[in-house]
């Protein structure tokens, strides 16, 4: 909070009080003086729509001349060219409730709690990664509104249509905040009549307040509320009317005559929904009235003059058109209109979700047919009518709109402030039942050209130049880090000064990290293009296997057609080689490294001929060979195979054959095959990828595609004896021909790109035995399908190479790996007892976010506990420099070798012990360093 010291003059108390009345009789004749100058105070007539996009006008003034090429508004229109018209207004939210309490209070969300309609956790609870932040659906009556603000100066206030932020009844409605009148107002967020929705009952009636019978059968919503209004204008000085229409909400429906006014209307390319135009166009009729009562009713309170000369007009929409979700990438959307070339619509926190139109009329204040194109929002009308009206604005209320009326009278064309601030910690599907959504919990900010996005879920971030990009649709955000370090900072700080809940990590209560706190997607790994001198030619439906100390690659096809080659890579270069003897040539086979005889795999794929395979075939590092005849899978392809450490063998799942997706499990021992008959199984399914967790004593299985050509998301393991399925709370998007590959030196199961449905993905996800976390490294291959994945031990990094998208064969090798990788080393010499010399390992690396072990053997076998001392430094500590002697404490022979910092205590059995350490995810870690030392308690 920014406070200001005023220091006046050192006086005595008798010339203070002198010069304050001097002060005051000045004041007080300035006042009077321009007073008697002064217009009446002016009309206020605030038009609210509902879910009207930015582009449903049919003019262009607001819109940065893409009007709609279908709906047609003429009194709209004409609204725009009589006054000032803003081409980058927007709603504080993107949707109806959190706008409607913004526009009340003058406030962001984060401080009045209303973020969204009824809760956040809207769609299916099992799609949803975090858990939705508390959601207010009322105004505190501690907050004094608008309406109260501007009653307080005189104002006869009228509320008409939607209110959507509590009921009368319990002192949340109009009334309690501030409207002596309230016509419809309610919690509600659409009409309700029964069955009719916007249309009355036959007696006139609908089913909200103070709406009753009035013996016009099917009165349409809209108009409806304009005839309130109009009734209310006609005897009530001065006047603040709010007038929020429920048009054009769903249900959409229109009078009869106004669809059939568009029959003979050419149906648009972005805009075509007849009944959609006919409510638009019932919605401008009914501005049209209200201007015209304006324009021809005599003004009381200025004899001689019409209403309109002193009153101002403001007309606007609560958030983007309901549509554009498919173009934006969002299945399942109800595609009502469309706000191209804005990208989405409302729900998202793109621009066609918060862009809105927006104009203010005002006579002989603001120039007609003038346009500005400042940021505005719904939280700077509260600050501009309290100054236009002359109101005060509340003393102990944070306000977070600016007064903009040095726009509106051309004395500025910019605002005063820098920035635009969103904020939804909560989910909006898309209407349907799957895992799409309009929007998940995130934050963005808008600063100039600039406007940022971070969404909780990946802790991801998303950068945007306005100008040359309205549609949102190249992120930026890798290629300008300094923009986004710059505006993630500013919105850090806005949500802690606003309080912004946060949403929580799912089935807890403790709430996810701050924009650019480090997270599950912000862990310091990347992945790099490791051009090679040479390399296999691009290739899909190939095998790739870590071996001791290199990776190799066998067969796939390629531009050069289906291919039995086998190639090396040392870490560096692709090396081919030229065993005697070779096996037919394949693609879409499966292999694996059998540890214990330290041999290449191979089973089954399509030969050249697409024919199926059922042979296996084994690489010693020399020549290719074949076991004995014997039972053996059935021919397939598609399948996986991964080395069972817990057995000691091969394993195979699935595949395809003629007849579709197979659910068998076999073992191979390296002379014969054997089907297994686990009581559980994963589904059947080809595709799909399997690697050994060698850390945890498991095979994990991933996706594929199931019957019925469905891409699946489930996570199995396999200990050797039986299946099991992992429930984990997050999972990659269902897939199949993506590369999977366990990362040794951070104990990881990581899975790159692969295809569902006609997407490419290029994401990567690691599955550290429990859960699955998505990885957002700032550059990353391209999107591909039949990309193969092995652990390059030697290099201690992911190797991926080859695949093919569309008609595109790959023959890139890239690296995933730690950005900053660290190492272990010994040091010291150790003291000597009567179980030897004890040993002190680590087990793993220290990277961010990874669990490490710190082990110690050759103790005592009586001992029941180890300390473990942490230092920050092997060189030196408080009592001098290090080693240092600790003969002094009876350990004769014995040096403390760390500074002792920290110590931890460790449960010793048989001559062992072990510390599991939880490496923090922290930044400043990177390029540090920790020692550590071991003693007998």
């Amino acid at each position: 909070m920014l406070g200001y010291k005023i220091e006046a003059p050192t006086m005595t108390n008798t010339s203070l009080s002198r010069r304050m009345h001097g002060i005051k009789a000045l004041v007080f004749a300035t006042l009077t003086v321009t007073a008697a100058t002064q217009s009446p105070q002016p009309n206020i007539v605030f038009i609210l729509a509902d879910d009207m996009g930015w582009t449903d006008v049919s003019g262009g003034q607001t819109n940065l001349g893409n009007a709609s090429d279908y709906y047609r508004t003429p009194n709209i229109d004409a609204l725009a060219a009589a006054g000032m018209s803003f081409d980058h207004a927007y709603s504080c939210g993107p949707n109806c409730a959190p706008t409607r309490a913004a526009l009340m209070s003058g406030q962001y969300p984060p401080r009045t709690g209303v973020y969204t309609v009824n809760t956040g956790n809207r769609g299916q609870s099992q799609y949803r990664k975090l858990d939705a932040a508390p959601n207010q659906t009322k105004v505190a009556p501690s907050i004094i509104t608008l309406a109260e603000t501007l009653k307080k100066a005189g104002y006869t206030t009228g509320h008409f249509g939607k209110w959507h932020l509590g009921d009368d009844s319990q002192g949340h409605g109009p009334k309690g905040q501030g409207f002596d009148l309230n016509i419809g107002g309610t919690n509600r967020g659409s009409v309700s009549g029964g069955s009719k929705g916007h249309f009355a009952r036959g007696d006139g009636s609908f089913n909200l307040p103070n709406m009753p019978a009035n013996n016009k059968p099917n009165q349409f919503m809209a108009d409806r509320l304009t005839e309130e209004a109009l009734a209310f204008m006609k005897s009530k000085q001065p006047f603040f009317v709010y007038l929020s229409h429920f048009s054009v909400h769903t249900p959409i429906q229109a009078p009869t005559g106004d669809i059939a006014a568009f029959n003979s209307v050419p149906k648009g390319v972005r805009h075509k929904n007849q009944t959609y135009a006919g409510m638009l166009k019932n919605l401008d009729d009914g501005l049209g009235r209200v201007m015209n009562f304006l324009e021809t009713t005599a003004d009381p309170r200025r004899p001689g003059n019409k209403l309109i000369g002193n009153t101002l007009v403001i007309f606007t929409s609560d958030n983007g058109g309901l549509g554009g979700y498919a173009s934006a990438g969002v299945p399942g959307g109800k595609e009502v209109t469309h706000q191209h070339p804005l990208k989405s619509g409302k729900g998202a926190l793109y621009e066609g979700g918060t862009r809105v139109p927006l104009i203010v009329r005002w006579d002989g204040k603001v120039t007609a047919k003038t346009t500005s194109s400042a940021p505005v929002a719904s939280i700077d009308f509260y600050p501009t009518l309290t100054t236009i009206a002359g109101a005060q604005l509340p003393t102990k209320q944070p306000l977070d709109g600016e007064d903009i009326l040095p726009l509106l009278n051309g004395k500025n064309s910019k605002t005063k402030r820098s920035s635009l601030f969103w904020h939804f910690p909560g989910y909006l599907h898309s209407h349907s039942s799957g895992s799409t959504w309009r929007t998940t919990p995130g934050s963005v900010i808008r600063k100039g050209k600039w406007k940022l996005h971070f969404y909780y879920e990946t802790r991801t971030f998303e950068l945007y130049d306005l100008v040359t990009d309205i549609g949102e649709k190249t992120n930026l955000a890798t290629a300008n880090p300094s923009i986004v370090q710059s505006l993630t900072k500013e919105l850090r700080a806005w949500l802690v000064e606003t309080k912004a809940a946060l949403p929580f990590h799912k089935g807890t209560t403790k709430q996810v990290g701050l924009p650019g706190d480090p997270g599950p997607g912000s862990n310091p790994v990347q992945w790099k293009d490791r051009k090679a001198a040479a390399s296999p030619p691009g290739a899909t439906g190939h095998v790739m296997v870590s071996t001791n100390g290199s990776l190799l690659a066998f067969a796939g096809n390629s531009n050069q057609g289906v291919t039995n080659e086998l190639w090396r890579y040392d870490g560096q270069n692709w090396t081919l080689l030229a065993p005697a003897r070779k096996p037919t040539p394949r693609l879409r086979h499966a292999g694996a490294f059998d540890e214990g005889r330290k041999r290449l795999v191979v089973f089954g794929g399509i030969d050249g001929n697409a024919g199926l395979l059922a042979d296996t075939w084994e690489f010693d590092g020399t020549n290719w060979s074949q076991p004995p005849p014997g039972p053996a899978p059935s021919p397939r392809r598609d399948h996986a195979m991964a080395h069972d450490s817990m057995t000691g063998k091969t394993l195979l799942f699935g595949g395809r054959n003629g007849s579709g997706p197979l659910a068998d499990t076999w073992e191979f021992d390296g002379r014969s095959w054997r089907q297994l008959n686990p009581a559980i199984s994963p589904p059947a399914r080809f595709d799909h990828g399997m690697v050994t967790d060698s850390d945890r004593g498991a095979c994990v299985l991933f996706g594929g595609k199931g019957t019925g050509a469905t891409e699946l998301a489930d996570t199995w393991l396999w200990n050797g004896q039986i299946w099991r399925r992992a429930l984990t709370a997050h999972s990659p998007p269902g897939r199949l021909t993506f590369g999977m590959a366990y990362d040794k030196l951070r104990n990881r199961t990581i899975i790159f790109g692969g295809q569902g449905g006609q997407t490419w993905f290029t994401d990567t996800w690691e599955f550290d035995g429990k859960d699955w976390l998505v990885r957002r490294p700032g550059q990353t291959p391209p999107s591909r399908g039949g990309a193969q994945l092995a652990y390059d031990s030697t290099w201690r990094r992911v190797i991926l190479f080859g695949g093919w998208k569309n008609s595109t064969f790959f023959n890139d090798t890239w690296g995933y790996q730690t950005r900053f990788p660290a190492s272990s080393s010994s040091f010291g010499k150790g003291c000597g007892g009567r179980s030897g010399i004890p040993r002190l390992t680590l087990l793993g690396q220290p990277w961010l976010s990874a669990n490490v072990i710190l082990h110690a053997t050759s103790l005592p076998t009586a001992v029941r506990m180890t300390g473990i001392l942490f230092g920050g430094s092997n060189k030196s500590w408080a009592g001098g420099t290090l080693p240092h002697s600790l003969s002094v404490l009876g350990m004769p022979g014995c040096d403390l070798l760390v500074d002792p910092l920290v110590s931890l205590g460790a449960t010793a059995a048989n001559g062992k012990a072990s510390l599991p350490l939880a490496i923090p995810n922290n930044q400043w870690l990177i390029k540090g360093s920790f020692h550590a030392q071991a003693s007998v308690l």
